[in-house]
């Protein structure tokens, strides 16, 4: 990762037990200042039709018993930006920087389960918003990791929004600028968001995930070839 910033702070969480990778300061001025342009333009009020909130969204992770876990409103970035106009969006261009040498070596050598993070050939991005009360509960993602990032307008309009890992008994709070980087099968879940001001519809968190796969259709061609 290019050190734009000197403020960069990496750390590994639970080291000897579900160990978790935790980067402060993710993105620079720069960087931030254009994924904002992206979620202002997208935000609530003058886009809701992009915003999926329907509770049966096959994406969304449920219960037992088929109920969902998660309460709140998504954008599938993916579905709005084909290949050839994934550069037009900001926040598509700059999460490679999640993908960097640095940072992926740093991820490969925390535990043996990490090992293939250079074999992932998917990735699908999502952006998530918590509105007053809303959660996501005890899930685990489709995915071979999980990348998510949190930011939110300053002064922060919220409490809660924090993040659990259920194996390792670990609770990491809500930050702007903060990235977590974990094997997508740990059990996770975001807590309640509670607005300070409750009729200001834009002042929560915003988390967006990336999640990155290994397509065996790919693999499995590689290796017939």
């Amino acid at each position: 990762m290019a050190r734009t910033d000197t403020n960069v702070d990496i750390d590994i969480i639970s080291k000897n037990n579900y160990p978790i990778l935790l980067i402060d300061n993710f993105y620079n001025k720069k960087e931030l200042k254009e994924i904002w342009i992206d979620l202002d333009k997208f935000n609530l009020d003058n886009y809701k039709d992009v915003w999926q909130s329907n509770l049966n969204d096959i994406n969304r992770a449920t219960d037992k018993k088929n109920n969902p876990l998660a309460k709140n409103s998504r954008i599938y970035l993916d579905k709005l930006y084909p290949d050839n106009l994934r550069n037009t969006s900001f926040i598509l261009k700059n999460y490679s920087k999640i993908m960097s040498k640095e940072i992926l070596d740093i991820y490969k050598e925390i535990q043996p389960c990490n090992r293939n993070i250079y074999d992932v050939n998917v990735d699908y991005t999502m952006i998530s918003y918590y509105k007053n009360n809303e959660e996501y509960k005890y899930h685990s993602d489709r995915a071979t990791m999980t990348a998510l990032w949190w930011t939110y307008k300053e002064p922060k309009g919220f409490t809660g929004g924090d993040l659990s890992f259920k194996d390792n008994d670990i609770k990491i709070n809500c930050k702007n600028n903060r990235l977590i980087m974990f094997p997508s099968f740990y059990l996770h879940a975001s807590s309640k968001v509670k607005l300070k001001n409750k009729k200001d519809n834009l002042s929560s968190k915003y988390t967006i995930y990336h999640f990155f796969c290994l397509n065996q259709n790919t693999i499995h061609q590689t290796l017939l070839n």
